[in-house]
């Protein structure tokens, strides 16, 4: 929980070591954007960890309940 919130911790494929991630600064630009989007129907980010023993990436994200996006664009909406 982030300030009695729910969060979801989604960890990066990419890592922050230059010779594992050949498009870090992509990577940079992104979590740029993300911090300002704001969007009713995109999930709010909240920041970044970097661990620094794997310096893998892992983004701290909104919680977002129902259906993943993979099995609503599967199956469609509901109604």
């Amino acid at each position: 929980k982030l300030h009695g919130s729910p969060v979801a911790i989604k960890f990066s494929l990419y890592s922050t070591d230059a010779g594992k991630c050949k498009d870090f600064s992509n990577i940079v630009n992104e979590l740029r954007v993300l911090r300002h989007l704001r969007h009713p129907n995109i999930a709010i980010f909240h920041g970044a960890i970097v661990d620094p023993k794997s310096r893998d990436l892992a983004l701290v994200l909104e919680r977002v309940w129902g259906a993943s996006l993979e099995r609503y664009i599967l199956e469609g909406s509901p109604g």
